[in-house]
Formats: C-alpha cells, structure tokens, sequence
C-alpha cells in the first residue's frame, strides 16, 4: 500500500486506504492538525490532535476546512472520533457542532478513549447511551448525521465539550471527523437504484411518491449538497408520499437509507 505525505508546517495530507484511517489516530496525534484522503472512496478525514484543557464548563476544539474536498458534489458525515479524557463521564457532554454525540453517559466510568461515533440510525451498532466507560469502539450517537448535510463543509466544525466547572481535570486530546462525498459515491450504489429505489413521478411539481420498504428515512439534498428535505419512514411502510412545495425548480439527489446502505437517484422539480 502506497501513501503520499505533503508536509506543510503542522498540515499532513496522507492518501491511504479507508480500513486504516481510526488506526492511524495513535500515529497521528503527534501531529496538530491533519487531513487524511481516502481518495479511493471518495471520503476524507479532517483531525485536530491539539490537547485541550478542560478548565472551562465549556470547552471548544476547533478544525478549519479552507476548501470542499467535495468540489460542491454534496457529503455526509460518516463518523466522528474522539479522545476525551475526563474521570466521571455521566457529568460530560458531547456534541459537533451543535449536534449531540453523548449526553451525560457511562456513570462514574472515565474517558472516551478512541471513540468513533456513527449516525444514530445506523444498525447493529450499541447506542452510547447503553454503552460502558472507558468507551472504545463504535457507537450510534444521540444525532442523526444527516443534519450535518445542511451546513457547508468547508468552515469551521467544532467539538464542544460540557463539563463542570472546577470539578476534576480533563482534556480533549484529540478529535476528527470523516466525510463522504456523495458525488464519488461507488458506481454500483447509483446504477441499481433503479431496483432498490422506486421514485415516482419524475420530473414532478407538487409530490413524489418513494417505495420505501425496508428504508429508514429519506433525505433530499440541493446539487450544493444542502440538505432541503428530511423524512423518517415508519417500519413496514411500503411506500411514502413527500411533498416537494417547499421545493424550487431544479435538480436535486435523494438519498434513501436502508440500514447501512444509502440508495441515491436524482430528482427534477419544475415549476
């Protein structure tokens, strides 16, 4: 396996294979601030290895996107790592960006060690809220990431620590979050939507109706890859109606998430 290194100051650019991108966190925080490219799948990484105090009740760690590693094609947030140290984490919570990851869970368990959180609908993974601390592994979070898809990716992401003031000694040792653009999505994810994704009438004005058997909910997102729509398909459902009229004219992708896969096609609303 090949990789390439750019160094740039305390600015590291790594093109390397997705499997080994949470591995490489032990390596990585000797550095400060670093961008890992999983060119191969279309996803990128972005990590703050700053330690910070927890001195405040609310503490900030911040990671600085200067350019859309999407080019504009759309993205979604398919996991957040982090290392928090801190001796009680039921009195923490944690959250990017205004979206929660863990709220006050674990008891009198400490830290968050090597803590890779996945959107709360994903399947087979253990809710934070009925994992154990030290907390290490995977976990569903308390936030759907498809929230995330709203804001732009190139900008400030913050992780925000709450904690008691004063109370006991902690920091935030490091931290990332890892992006999968939706315009690299793998070929064979868009060429059998037509099988698995069944969405009528298209072009259409005032409604669309999805088969959604087996999906879990329905994203519709702008070719900028604002998130404008949002719905939850109850369990069963054979097949759901959404109205577009808050939608305006244009080419949007709907994504349709089954599980652990994402199912996309493309949508024209004419006015």
């Amino acid at each position: 396996m090949s990789m390439v290194f750019k160094l740039l100051g305390t600015h590291v650019s790594v093109s390397i294979s997705k499997g080994t991108v949470m591995k490489m966190l032990t390596m990585l925080s000797l550095l400060t601030t670093v961008a890992v490219r999983l060119s191969a799948q279309g996803a990128f990484g972005f990590f703050n290895n700053t330690p910070v105090p927890l001195i405040d009740s609310i503490t900030e760690s911040a990671i600085e996107i200067e350019t859309d590693p999407c080019a504009g094609n759309g993205f979604e947030v398919s996991a957040v790592n982090v290392n928090v140290m801190y001796p009680v984490t039921g009195l923490l919570s944690i959250s990017v960006n205004g979206k929660s990851l863990s709220s006050f869970n674990g008891g009198d368990g400490a830290n968050y060690i090597n803590t890779t959180f996945v959107t709360l609908s994903t399947p087979d993974v253990t809710h934070v809220a009925q994992g154990e601390a030290p907390f290490t592994g995977t976990f569903a979070a308390e936030s759907h990431f498809d929230d995330f898809s709203a804001m732009p990716i190139q900008g400030t992401w913050v992780l925000t620590v709450r904690a008691p003031a004063d109370l006991f000694e902690g920091s935030i040792e490091s931290w990332g979050i890892t992006f999968q653009c939706l315009g690299s999505m793998p070929t064979s994810a868009i060429t059998h939507e037509s099988e698995r994704l069944t969405l009528y009438p298209n072009p259409a004005s005032d409604f669309i109706r999805i088969g959604t058997e087996a999906v879990d909910h329905v994203s519709i997102y702008s070719m900028q890859g604002q998130q404008v729509l949002y719905t939850t398909v109850e369990p069963g459902t054979r097949e759901t109606m959404i109205d577009l009229e808050r939608l305006g004219a244009g080419t949007y992708r709907v994504a349709a998430v089954s599980g652990a896969r994402r199912y996309y096609t493309t949508l024209t609303v004419i006015r």
